[in-house]
């Protein structure tokens, strides 16, 4: 047999449990923490494998690719153990991600909906360093996933070394580690992420064009009545700069919008001199209703629950091209998120 002595005692030890070819392999002993999920998905087929191949012949399987998240950070001996044994282990990987250009997330995600089976590297780096990036990352995987479209392997090489994954691959195994544990943590930093992106908005703003009392501008937000008695500021309301921000604020201006009953601190990114209402990132337009995919809070503002409704206002306020500002029903304030979090129906 190819498979080393470690790899012959989890597959007994499974299968003295019943949960045969879904947990995780950790020095020859059943990962615990797992072996409910393991028993729940040891009888489904791969996603996407073919009809023909559905009768568990899996020697007639060719390779299917495998996919991966991980920290930038991480070391090469990681990423050369992950290759190896996803290879070793039958996968085809997709492999090192290019560069976080502007086409980064895109080629991405294309991999991503091209593979069967996705390994995140879940390592103490990986937590330690966790962006806004693979937080991205982990949206479109947990979309995937909850859509039953991909298996999901959480592997911590300060835990396990590699050839767990290829022990996993081998047995077809349809789950692999602390996937609750890692679905929490991705949850627990959405704060984190959130706070770590308002944080950045100033240096964003003050690369934006400098505007001087008089200018002429238009908003590209549409901004609720909701907790304002003063009216309402239409998305390509037209409106003219008073002054700096009136707390002293970097990247606002203070602005008096036609219509509207009092001045308003705003951020550069939100304003434009050109006329009309600004395009919208995901082809979504003003006034769009969106759904969540994804719960938000519960805060002092409120809770948005998944499948929470709500109205596109416009772009964030931080000038992301990757998000919109939505208004949710029931929660107190808009909120700047990115598209993969958003469903355009309530499906």
């Amino acid at each position: 047999m190819r498979r080393t002595a470690d790899a012959t005692t989890m597959a007994d030890a499974q299968r003295r449990s019943g949960s045969a070819r879904g947990g995780a392999r950790a020095s020859g002993t059943l990962n615990k923490n797992y072996s409910r999920h393991s028993q729940a998905y040891a009888s489904a087929p791969h996603p996407r494998r073919p009809a023909a191949n559905r009768s568990g012949n899996h020697a007639a399987i060719t390779r299917f690719k495998v996919h991966s998240s991980f920290t930038t950070k991480e070391t090469m001996d990681v990423g050369t153990g992950l290759s190896h044994n996803i290879q070793a282990g039958g996968g085809h990987f997709t492999g090192h991600h290019q560069a976080q250009t502007s086409e980064w997330f895109p080629e991405w995600k294309s991999r991503l909906r091209r593979a069967r089976i996705v390994v995140v590297v879940y390592s103490a780096k990986y937590r330690a360093n966790y962006s806004e990036a693979l937080h991205m990352e982990a949206g479109a995987i947990i979309e995937m996933y909850r859509a039953g479209e991909i298996y999901l392997y959480i592997w911590d090489p300060g835990q396990n070394d590699a050839t767990a994954i290829r022990a996993n691959l081998q047995d077809r195994a349809t789950a692999m580690g602390d996937v609750a544990g890692w679905l929490s943590f991705v949850k627990s930093c959405e704060r984190r992420v959130r706070a770590a992106r308002m944080a950045a908005r100033p240096r964003r703003c003050l690369q934006a064009t400098p505007f001087k009392p008089g200018d002429i501008v238009y908003s590209q937000c549409k901004w609720s009545t909701k907790h304002s008695t003063y009216g309402t500021v239409p998305a390509g309301g037209r409106g003219k700069v008073t002054g700096p921000d009136s707390q002293g604020r970097p990247g606002r201006v203070s602005v008096q919008w036609d219509g509207y009953g009092a001045k308003m601190d705003i951020y550069l990114t939100m304003i434009s001199r050109t006329p009309g209402v600004p395009t919208l990132p995901g082809g979504y337009k003003i006034g769009d209703t969106v759904y969540s995919k994804y719960e938000q809070g519960p805060d002092k503002n409120g809770t948005v629950s998944v499948g929470g409704r709500g109205e596109v206002l416009g772009l964030a306020t931080d000038g992301d091209s990757t998000c919109v500002c939505v208004q949710w029903e029931g929660y107190g304030v808009p909120l700047g998120l990115p598209l993969w979090q958003l469903r355009p129906d309530g499906n």
